[in-house]
């Protein structure tokens, strides 16, 4: 307690009026010292000062205390983990639909399945490099060269026209129509019936799904490198996407 007495300063009292201390001046710095009038007087502290509650903010969470804020939320495709006080949030995607304003469809993560590059696969129809999972939009048989079509389906890459090109990929699997299975972007593919002259180049062929040493030349064609040949029954299949159409 706090009061004055008719001797000149100000004094301290424990709550039994036991004096403690007198002061000539007692200066309030964060608040107001009031006389009441009554022989007492009154201090008012200030509340602690902080940041300004209508500052703008991003929150986990909204708060009554803030005017401002901006409360962070994951969008589609994305998911927001709260690790607690002093801790990250993250943010990281979780697969499903992709944004209204993408290109549509679901967002897939490519899926590398063989990643092997030795020259000489030691068995038959086998193929070690780049691989990768994809659905077949028409039946592809092992060593065929394949295309994507506009429903991002693979299918049989043909030098005839532009539209069935260019290739980009081997089939190293049989697949069905709309069946998934394997094909090899880049990389060596062995089969024992080829009969290729060793480090001659490899074109798109006008037969469907197949490869040649002889570059295509008929009005309309189209001309692409996809490899050369390592031995009479191995290829190098690295496909270049320059496509040359003959005049």
């Amino acid at each position: 307690m706090i009061s004055w007495r008719n001797a000149p300063g100000i004094y301290i009292q424990d709550e039994d009026g036991t004096p403690n201390a007198r002061f000539r001046r007692i200066r309030v710095t964060n608040g107001t010292l009031t006389d009441n009038g009554d022989g007492s007087c009154s201090i008012n502290i200030a509340a602690a000062s902080g940041a300004p509650a209508g500052a703008s903010y991003i929150a986990v969470v909204a708060d009554a205390t803030l005017t401002n804020e901006r409360v962070l939320t994951a969008g589609s495709a994305l998911a927001l983990t709260d690790a607690g006080a002093g801790n990250a949030i993250t943010i990281d995607f979780d697969g499903g639909t992709a944004p209204s304003n993408d290109l549509g469809g679901t967002w897939q993560n490519p899926t590398v399945v063989n990643t092997t590059a030795s020259a000489s696969p030691t068995t038959d129809h086998t193929g070690n490099g780049i691989q990768t999972l994809v659905v077949a939009g028409q039946t592809l048989s092992i060593g065929q060269i394949a295309r994507i079509n506009s429903s991002g389906e693979y299918a049989l890459a043909d030098a005839d026209a532009a539209a069935s090109m260019p290739a980009v990929g081997l089939a190293v699997d049989t697949l069905a129509a709309t069946a998934t299975g394997t094909l090899m972007l880049q990389g060596y593919f062995r089969d024992d019936t080829y009969d290729w002259t060793v480090g001659g180049l490899l074109y798109a062929s006008s037969t469907a799904g197949s490869l040649t040493h002889t570059v295509p030349s008929n009005s309309g064609q189209q001309v692409q490198v996809l490899g050369y040949a390592v031995s009479a029954d191995t290829i190098y299949f690295n496909p270049s996407l320059v496509l040359v159409e003959i005049a």
